[in-house]
This record gives C-alpha cells, sequence and structure tokens, in this order.
C-alpha cells in the first residue's frame, strides 16, 4: 500500500524515528526519509535528537520503553559506539563493528545494521565511477569509514587505503578487514597520489577551519573525489576537486543512495 507523502497527518497514531547525532544540524534523514517511509504508507516521521555522546546509552534505554518508536537512525559520532548496546547486528555490522540505523527486536532490545558503505557506492555508481578493480583511499576509520571500506572491498575494488589521524583505530580497521581481504588493505597516509578514489569519510570539512582530509597539492584531475558530509553540500576538498576537473559526489549523493535501504530494515514488512 501506498499513499501522498502529503496526505499524512500528524497525530496520536504517528511513529517516530529519532535521528540521535552530534552535532545534528546537518543531517538529511527528516527531510529525505520521512517522505520514502511515508510513500510506503507509513504514518511515521524522522525527527532529529541532538544527543551527545555519554547520553547515547541512556537514550537508546529510555527509547526501548517508547511504543511509538520502531527504530532509530544515527550519526555521527554514536555509530560505533551503539554497536556494543545492540542485542543483534547484521552480519556486515558485525564484521565493521558500527551501526547506523537500529530497529526493535520483538523480543526487545535493538537490532542493528549500517548502510552508509551500501549508499556511498550508489551514489558513486549514480555519478558514473567504477568500483570493480580501482584503488581507493578511504579516510576515516569511524562509522562511516569502516562501513565504506568494507563495500568498496565488497564490490570488487583492488586495493584500499585507510587513512585516519587516529592511526590506532586505522590499524584496527585494517586488521579486521585484512582478514577477510587478504592482501587488498593497507594502512596509508593522507596523501592521495596512486588512488583512483579518494573517499573522505571523517568529519574534516564541517567546518570552514577544518584541515584538508588529504594534501591537495596530491590530487590530479583523473581522481574521482567523494565526500561524506551532508553540511555545507560542497565542502572545500570537493570545490578543489571540481576546480581540477575530477568528477564529484557529495554527502547528498550518499544518502539518497541508501534510504530505501534505511527503510527496508527499519520497516521490513514494506519490502516489496
Amino acid at each position: 500500500m501506498t499513499q501522498d507523502a502529503n496526505s499524512v497527518q500528524l497525530n496520536g497514531n504517528t511513529l517516530i524515528v529519532p535521528m540521535l547525532g552530534d552535532p545534528i544540524g546537518q543531517v538529511k534523514a527528516p527531510s529525505g526519509l520521512t517522505p520514502v517511509l511515508q510513500h510506503r504508507g507509513l504514518n511515521a516521521l524522522v525527527v532529529p535528537w541532538h544527543v551527545k555522546a555519554n547520553d547515547l546509552e541512556s537514550t537508546l534505554t529510555a527509547l526501548l520503553s517508547a511504543q511509538n518508536v520502531p527504530g532509530v537512525v544515527l550519526t555521527l559520532p554514536h555509530k560505533l559506539d551503539a554497536y556494543p548496546l545492540c542485542d543483534q547486528t547484521s552480519a556486515r555490522a558485525h564484521i565493521i563493528g558500527a551501526v547506523n540505523v537500529l530497529r526493535k527486536n520483538t523480543s526487545g532490545g535493538w537490532y542493528g545494521d549500517h548502510t552508509d558503505g551500501i549508499g556511498y557506492l550508489n551514489g558513486l555508481r549514480l555519478r558514473g565511477f567504477n568500483v570493480a578493480d580501482s584503488r581507493a583511499l578511504v579516510i576515516g576509520a569511524g562509522g562511516s569509514g569502516s562501513a565504506i571500506a568494507w563495500e568498496l572491498l565488497e564490490q570488487g575494488a583492488q586495493q584500499v587505503g585507510i587513512y585516519d589521524v587516529d592511526t590506532a583505530r586505522a590499524e584496527t580497521l585494517v586488521g579486521r578487514l585484512g582478514s577477510l581481504f587478504s592482501g587488498k588493505v593497507k594502512l596509508s597516509d593522507n596523501q592521495p597520489e596512486g588512488y583512483d578514489l579518494l573517499a573522505n569519510a571523517s568529519p574534516a570539512g564541517m567546518k570552514p577551519s577544518d584541515p584538508y582530509p588529504v594534501f591537495l597539492e596530491g590530487i590530479s584531475p583523473g581522481q574521482f573525489v567523494a565526500d561524506a558530509i551532508t553540511e555545507p553540500a560542497a565542502t572545500l576538498f570537493l570545490e578543489y576537486g571540481i576546480r581540477l576537473g575530477c568528477r564529484t559526489m557529495n554527502g547528498a549523493d550518499m544518502f539518497n543512495g541508501q534510504v530505501d535501504a534505511l527503510a527496508d530494515i527499519l520497516f521490513p514488512e514494506t519490502v516489496a
């Protein structure tokens, strides 16, 4: 069953899907995911919740008792920290150790999954980048970076380099993925030479004062420059790539590439 999103009215039967993050003003899910849910015939709204890292566990515990909250969407910095709070997860979430969407189990507790990698690769595909046999540099080994790196390898990338300012975190991800994709994952610096894809999955670029995720001098016009940041729509990193003549993808493309997957996980009964 489907219906016009404009016909759905906020009332006592409305289901609420909180989106938890810190900061939260940059997120696209309230306006981007809500229409998808409503098109599936659901009286549901995605609502931004500004939740600090120290309050994540208590917030998720409290939401388990809210009967009109079927699930939760997560953005930074919660994707890694929410993983151990899940009672069950998908296989991919277990491998990467992070989640960005939670659904209540019928038996209680949270089921977690991660769709950032799906969204990122769908966005790349839409923008004309072929992942197969490519060499990619993933900047950021947090929740999004872990999901993106795993999906790149799963979809046939020849090699994925991992860089994070937190070297220990990058090493952990390289070790986890290297056990599954032997010889295809390596610890990298943020020099962009030798890669086909430069994939920023870090927060670098959300503020104008942030450092660039890679050394700009090493970027060449033949490289594809991609960013997971949704606000601003074009980070300084992307703007530099555009000026060079690089093909690019922004964070909105990544989000749009995963809205159906998020809806499928939150409301599996609506999957066609």
